[in-house]
């Protein structure tokens, strides 16, 4: 029984630290995706809150996680992990049946699992916790001085890295926009590439009868309308086709013009600043914007902006700031998945980032 328990304290503590580094390392990633789940539940007051209890999150699960692993405060860490696998697996059984979001964001962009693979992840992991607890008392906080030391070490290096996530780029890049990535060849479909599967269903109401009745595509009764209504249809997934790792980006013109290809062919280097919420600057970042706007003019390298603000308040902003920048339109959640800064900054040459920078960290 000893193995056995250290076994799903080990398993329990990996997933845990796992689950914690992922979202400590793109806390910003972490806190839009609760952002998602806030807006699908009508929860949208607490928007702003997201990005801190998203921190609040990755701590607690990389503590928990860190206390298994060194095995020191078993009685309160297992008694910890055991409510939290109670209240995930209840929570991620909701979300499956419900599918507020396509997928549960639990492993930030490292991992994606669907609803129903973390619901399953979940039931796997939630009886290990529970043998955790019921033999915490038996074996549990050997070699304390060791584990506190090693823990705090893990921890003093999670604090770390947090903060440089919170204040700079993620350590770790998981989405398709990192440093080396050719964005049309991640947007390109191969010509044998097979599209999702899907299962349509209809029901139809008998006008007679008033009965609701379920048919296939193939036998729907939609010609016979004298006696059967339309109610809803729904489409179900069966299997998951060829999906490329940037979809949904586009670039356009002030005049709504697609201008991506043309961009994003471009030969020579080309400074692309994502710009999504113009108010905000600060005076630091707005002298960094200048900075480079001059240097980059001086050199004959484009800087082009790319933002999702309204039209008005973009150009308002270029004139009070005398900003000469050519602006194009973006997607807002395009900018947000293409860099965790505010704004943000890539090098481009023929589609491919040879280099991107959080606003602190703007060349000189």
């Amino acid at each position: 029984m000893k193995q056995l328990w250290h076994f799903a304290r080990i398993i329990t503590a990996a997933v845990f630290l796992f689950s914690g580094f992922t979202k400590g390392v793109d806390l910003y990633g972490a806190g839009y995706k609760l952002e998602d789940y806030f807006y699908a539940w009508n929860m949208a007051g607490l928007a702003p809150w997201a990005l801190t209890l998203a921190t609040v999150q990755a701590f607690l699960e990389f503590a928990m996680g860190a206390a298994l692993l060194c095995n020191i405060f078993m009685r309160l860490t297992a008694l910890l992990s055991l409510l939290a696998m109670l209240f995930f697996t209840a929570l991620t059984f909701v979300i499956a049946l419900t599918n507020p979001v396509s997928d549960c964001g639990c492993f930030g962009d490292a991992l994606v699992l669907t609803n129903w693979q973390t619901f399953f992840k979940n039931l796997v992991l939630l009886p290990l916790s529970g043998l955790v607890f019921c033999y915490r008392r038996e074996y549990g906080d050997s070699k304390r001085v060791p584990g506190l030391c090693v823990g705090a070490a893990l921890m003093a290096a999670f604090a770390v890295m947090c903060w440089w996530s919170y204040n700079h780029l993620p350590l770790l890049d998981f989405r398709p926009f990192h440093i080396g990535a050719n964005i049309p060849e991640s947007m390109a479909i191969p010509p044998d590439a097979k599209p999702d599967v899907y299962k349509t269903e209809f029901w139809y109401r008998n006008v007679a009868t008033g009965k609701v009745q379920k048919f296939d595509a193939d036998d729907i009764p939609w010609q016979d309308s004298l006696s059967w209504q339309f109610e809803r249809a729904e489409s179900k997934l069966l299997k998951r086709g060829f999906h490329p790792k940037i979809n949904s980006f586009s670039i356009q013109t002030l005049e709504g013009q697609d201008v991506t290809g043309f961009i994003l062919q471009q030969p020579s280097e080309l400074y692309l600043l994502t710009l999504r919420n113009p108010a905000a600057i600060k005076p630091e970042t707005l002298a960094r914007i200048r900075a480079l706007n001059a240097t980059a003019n001086s050199r004959q390298i484009p800087v082009l902006c790319l933002t999702s603000a309204p039209r008005e308040d973009i150009r308002q902003f270029m004139n009070n700031n005398e900003l000469l920048l050519d602006i194009y339109f973006a997607d807002d959640t395009t900018l947000k998945t293409m860099i965790r800064s505010d704004p943000g900054l890539f090098l481009l040459k023929n589609g491919t980032i040879l280099q991107k920078w959080h606003h602190h960290d703007f060349p000189k």
